[in-house]
């Protein structure tokens, strides 16, 4: 029976694809173009070297067939909706044979990343796309947040493509041949790089003027202008030199609460650290109060995102600031080879790779091998490997399949340090950047930093060192905050929240109970539910209070958080999830109540 209704409703979703060509469709969206395609075609992807992308052009919706491993070679490139006739066209690809693994082909093209520029853009997916959108724009009379959003992304794309040709997007000769080390742009070339650059702050500032609430996918509209500045700048520090980059700099980029954040990263880090991020928020706002302000000028920020360009991984060995050079073992030379794109990693268990062998492996080409894909990569026979230290070396096993060049380099980092500064690791990473050290790894503010001891336990509180965790939160943390707390700033709150949440509940396994309750204390002063009203991150609050005895503050966020849930004072992005999480939340408080013999507090809670 359930096969049946499996093909019905295939048949139906076939039936209706079919019924399109027949009738004119007006301005059909990324999930319409995709969803008709793989009802009809197959991909024809015989050539595991090709993909295949959909193109948003002035004449309509394209589907081409390219080479993945060089974008500029297109395939078949062919006109399937003309926005002209607002109808679809007959496609020469394959008929559709099987229907669920294309079902599954489709689902992949649709990308929460993709549907979302697809949308934001009139024109997108593929080679000088950017110039196609400032044409179309510039006959429009009145443009709106979303159209001078749009535009700044556009500009901001062809200012990084004069630079790198990251994406694999950028057209034929429009990227500089520039060669290695600074001081590489000569004055046109950095005056249409600026020109470009400075184009889309104009129009990110343009929509902070019409809309400041403007939702970006970093925060406010606010935040990705700031950004935009730190963008230039980074680009000027890596290619041309300091002083350039300190030009693009300004006043109060960011709020006082995002300086603030920033500086509590730099004061979690222990002197002279290297310390690794990933996100725009976690790294601009970190090298804005380094060059502007020179604070914490010791620390070197690395952002592994960027790790996999060569330019960068250059840049990171010379002095920056007071942070000292950084050289690794792999050469420049080897960084930008392709076959640094990835090194595959083998499953042979009983093997222990020593990170001090690493670059004399991947320097022995034999060990490079040819690929289904028809290009040679690097091969590590295993995912185990160990780092010196001392009479106990590090061992640690990485969850991936393959390396990139950001992890190589890494690795490569961790192997040329021999242990002379500290490494720390933003909690905002994601777990995978951690490259297996979990063990190693131990909460001291808003980083997590190496060590040479294994940790048994990694949960959520016993990876704390209470010592230099306390020290930092409690003496050297910033607290220059806004008086006002935007939405986004909110979700920064609950990491400090959860930080001193954590904190102390290994204090109070320490049996530092007084400790703990300072901790707290001093989360509630700095963040009070006035500034940035209660969340889930105080349940834990509320226990903690009461298991010190400290039982009229547990009462007080309790009946607080409990009149926020009721009026729905919350930042949830779903409201059918709050609709699930609502009445969990008033449970919790229910039960925490009646577990520590609060009953009249009980009796207040209603469903």
């Amino acid at each position: 029976m359930k096969k049946i209704i499996i093909i019905l409703v295939l048949s139906l979703f076939f039936v209706d694809a079919y019924s399109q060509k027949s009738k004119k469709v007006k301005n059909p969206s990324f999930s319409d173009i995709v969803t008709s395609f793989y009802s009809m075609y197959s991909d024809d992807l015989e050539n595991e070297n090709h993909d295949i992308r959909f193109e948003k052009r002035p004449e309509g919706w394209f589907v081409a067939t390219f080479n993945k491993y060089d974008k500029s070679i297109v395939v078949k490139n062919e006109l399937f909706w003309s926005s002209k006739k607002e109808k679809y066209k007959k496609l020469d690809f394959n008929i559709v044979k099987e229907h669920l693994e294309l079902i599954e082909k489709r689902d992949a093209q649709m990308t929460s990343w993709r549907v979302r520029m697809f949308k934001l853009y009139p024109f997108y997916g593929y080679t000088g796309y950017e110039h196609d959108v400032i044409e179309y724009y510039s006959s429009k009379e009145e443009l709106t947040d979303s159209n001078l959003y749009a535009l700044g992304r556009v500009h901001s794309s062809l200012a990084a493509n004069l630079l790198h040709d990251n994406s694999g997007t950028a057209e034929p000769d429009w990227t500089y041949d520039l060669g290695e080390g600074q001081n590489l742009l000569n004055d046109a070339q950095l005056e249409n790089y600026r020109n470009y650059s400075h184009k889309a702050i104009d129009y990110f500032g343009q929509v902070v003027q019409m809309n400041p609430e403007f939702e970006t996918i970093v925060g406010e509209i606010g935040l990705k202008w700031a950004n935009e500045h730190l963008t230039a700048f980074l680009d000027l520090r890596i290619v041309q030199n300091e002083e350039e980059a300190l030009k693009e700099l300004k006043d109060s980029l960011y709020s006082d609460f995002y300086i603030s954040v920033a500086k509590n990263y730099l004061n979690s880090c222990p002197q002279n650290a290297i310390l690794f991020t990933n996100g725009d928020n976690d790294t601009y706002p970190l090298l804005y109060v380094q060059a502007r302000d020179s604070y914490r000028t010791d620390v070197l920020v690395v952002n592994v995102s960027l790790l996999s360009t060569y330019r960068y991984i250059y840049n990171i060995q010379q002095q920056v600031l007071e942070a000292p050079a950084y050289p690794l073992s792999i050469s420049m030379d080897q960084f930008e080879s392709r076959l640094y794109d990835y090194a595959y990693l083998g499953v042979d268990d009983t093997l222990v790779f020593d990170l001090d062998s690493l670059n004399d492996y991947l320097q022995d080409t034999s060990h490079a091998k040819l690929s289904v894909k028809g290009n040679y990569v690097l091969n590590i026979p295993t995912n185990k490997f160990k780092l010196n230290a001392g009479e106990n070396d590090i061992e640690f096993t990485l969850d991936v399949d393959y390396l990139q060049r950001g992890d190589i380099a890494m690795l490569d980092m961790l192997h040329t340090n021999k242990w002379n500064r500290p490494v720390c690791f933003a909690v905002t990473l994601y777990k995978k950047h951690f490259l297996g050290l979990d063990h190693y790894l131990q909460y001291i503010g808003f980083v997590k930093l190496l060590g040479e001891n294994r940790l048994e336990k990694i949960d959520d509180y016993e990876s704390v060192n209470t010592l230099k965790m306390y020290d930092n939160i409690m003496n050297k943390f910033n607290w220059e905050m806004n008086e006002n707390c935007t939405k986004h700033e909110r979700s920064q709150v609950m990491n400090y929240r959860n930080l001193n949440r954590r904190l102390a509940i290994k204090l109070l396994d320490e049996n530092k109970k007084d400790s703990a309750v300072a901790v707290l204390d001093s989360c509630i002063v700095h963040f009070p539910d006035e500034y940035a009203p209660y969340d889930l991150t105080m349940l834990g609050f509320i226990e903690l209070y009461y298991r010190t005895d400290e039982t009229e503050k547990a009462n007080h966020i309790s009946r607080v958080y409990y009149e926020n849930v009721i009026q729905d004072k919350q930042d949830y992005s779903s409201p059918e999830r709050w609709k699930l999480q609502k009445p969990a939340i008033i449970n919790e408080l229910k039960r925490l109540a009646k577990e520590y013999d609060q009953d009249e507090l009980y009796r207040e809670f209603k469903d």
